[in-house]
């Protein structure tokens, strides 16, 4: 308990060092080159076009229109489901051509840029750029919208700005980059993610080798849910974008809600909800309806209302997850604890990344990129998890075998000596009589009896009796070597199987057997003690024989010897 406790405290610390990495990293980059990153704080109007209704034309010649004043200069617009137009005007640099104008919110896809730029001395026009509009000159990645500012760009004209949101947050800040600063904040950026896609894709690897070994469906739901979080992370991460890689963004939604999928299939079958909490499993079988009802809103492009959809059924199915994970805890279940952690981890970031987009929280790197660590340090966590699951499979898996071998044992043991029983003979004894056959060894063969065993039976009773064989199976015990084998054949009948000894040296293990069992005595109380004699029959194992033929001969030496008086050794 000490252990996995320590291990989700140093989890706690790993996640904490991951978030104050990423706030440092951003720190450092905007301290750094703070006059190469001009954040533009003022000045900013708004209108929204609900109706989707207004071009550019009619926005820069009708004075007549209700734009705002914003009086923050972070945007939070959460999800209007409209066209925002922002009007402002733009600070003046030296060398413009060697900054771009950069929008710090990497998810606003659909958009158009209006740069007022003087044609001649007397007229100016606007430079329009749109969504795709990258800068060519750099061979590095991006992710954020930028656009170059042209050299003669006007200060004194509204720059004019139209954000097409219609299923995307639109939470932003707006500002002006010296080229310089965006290449190096986009590798530190680019590392980080890389290193959250590396961990992703290793634990990929590593479990779906698992699920080869064990055909657990467990490892194959969580295989399926990290290959869909990882495509959803990149496509959300605009990596994709970067390459020119430009997919309509619904694809981005298709694959969060196949991650939710895999993920709710993923909790069932390792917490084992079924079987153990049915309530709640008709929660997540309402859950995952709540997705197929969201992919046919996708699929009839409902946009708005599938987005929130999947912000609520996410939230609410980690929520569920992580109560199922309380109560398979209290049931001793000790896998559940790394799959709580994991979840609250995810359930931190899910809750980050929603507020975000509904404009609760101030949108930054840290917020932007979030979910990419989150799941990644979940990815780490669930692993922990499903090899805590395997540990504790293979622990029942040895239980199990232990069992059995217990149970075997037991089928094959004399309760009462500990020596072997009729049929534990019998396993080894065709064994050792083929070896023997091939030449391949000595084998000799005795056989027990002990002396007057009724009539103690009948003078002193069954308990007295009992103890008699228990002292004789101690003797053979004591006296045998580590590879022989002594079985109780019968009542007051034992054998000994001797491989690889001839019979001298079966004459002194026999001789030295009956001599200490003669010696034992047992104290019956008031000073009287009495004790028991053994005969035994005794041959070696010869070219011909075979398994009656070898029984044969040691049970008439063993006749032998209780005709001639008992308590002696007789040579078949």
């Amino acid at each position: 308990m000490k252990s996995i406790f320590m291990k989700i405290v140093l989890h706690i610390i790993l996640s904490f060092l991951m978030v104050a990495t990423s706030i440092f990293s951003e720190d450092v980059v905007q301290t750094a080159y703070n006059q190469e990153n001009i954040t533009i704080q003022e000045g900013f109007e708004f209108f929204i076009d609900s109706n989707f209704h207004k071009d550019f034309k009619e926005i820069h010649q009708d004075s007549k229109l209700p734009f705002q004043k914003y009086k923050d200069f972070t945007f939070q617009f959460g999800k209007p489901n409209s066209n925002i137009w922002l009007r402002f005007r733009l600070p003046s640099v030296v060398n413009s051509s060697l900054y771009s104008l950069v929008f710090n919110y990497p998810f606003l896809n659909v958009m158009e840029v209006y740069i007022p730029i003087s044609k001649s001395e007397n007229s100016n026009q606007y430079l329009i750029y749109s969504r795709s509009a990258r800068n060519n000159n750099y061979d590095w990645l991006y992710r954020y919208p930028i656009f170059d500012l042209p050299e003669n760009y006007l200060t004194n004209e509204y720059t004019y700005v139209c954000i097409h949101s219609i299923y995307t947050s639109a939470n932003f800040s707006v500002s002006i980059n010296s080229n310089k600063f965006i290449n190096r904040r986009t590798w530190i950026e680019m590392l980080i993610l890389g290193i959250a896609a590396g961990t992703l894709f290793s634990m990929l690897l590593y479990n779906f080798s698992i699920f080869i070994f064990l055909k657990d469906y467990s490892y194959l739901f969580y295989f399926l849910y990290i290959i869909s979080m990882l495509t959803f992370q990149v496509m959300r991460s605009k990596i994709l974008d970067s390459l020119g890689i430009l997919l309509p963004e619904a694809t981005v939604y298709w694959f969060g809600l196949f991650s939710l999928w895999f993920g709710i299939l993923f909790g069932v079958s390792f917490l084992k909800t079924r079987e153990f909490l049915p309530g709640i499993h008709n929660l997540f079988r309402f859950c995952l309806f709540i997705v197929g009802i969201t992919f046919l809103l996708f699929f009839f492009q409902k946009y708005a209302i599938a987005t929130r959809m999947i912000y609520f059924n996410s939230i609410f199915a980690t929520f569920l997850l992580v109560y199922s994970c309380v109560w398979r805890i209290r049931q001793k279940y000790s896998p559940a604890k790394y799959f709580l952690s994991a979840w609250i981890v995810l359930t931190l970031s899910t809750l980050m990344v929603a507020f975000t987009d509904f404009g609760i929280f101030l949108p930054s790197f840290f917020t932007h990129n979030i979910l990419f660590w989150g799941a990644s340090l979940e990815s780490i966590l669930l692993s922990m998890a499903l090899a805590n699951n395997l540990k504790t499979i293979r622990e029942e898996r040895d239980f199990h075998y232990l069992k059995e071998m217990e149970f075997s044992k037991l089928s094959i043991t004399d309760e009462l000596t500990g020596l072997l029983n009729k049929r534990g003979y019998f396993m080894y004894y065709e064994n050792l009589i083929n070896y023997s056959k091939n030449g391949n060894s000595s084998l000799s063969f005795l056989i027990l009896d002990l002396d007057n065993f009724k009539r103690i039976n009948d003078t002193y009773g069954h308990d007295i009796g009992d103890k008699i064989l228990i002292n004789l199976g101690k003797t053979l015990n004591s006296f045998i070597r580590h590879n022989d084998i002594a079985c109780r054949f019968g009542g007051e009948e034992f054998v000994v199987l001797l491989p690889d000894c001839g019979l001298e040296s079966a004459l002194v293990i026999a001789e030295r057997i009956r001599s200490n069992f003669e010696s034992i005595r047992m104290n019956m109380g008031n000073g009287y003690c009495i004790s028991s004699t053994v005969s035994i029959g005794i041959t070696e194992f010869q070219e011909e024989d075979n398994e009656v033929s070898l029984f044969q001969r040691a049970d008439s030496a063993l006749y032998k010897a209780k005709s001639e008086g008992r308590n002696r050794i007789m040579i078949g």
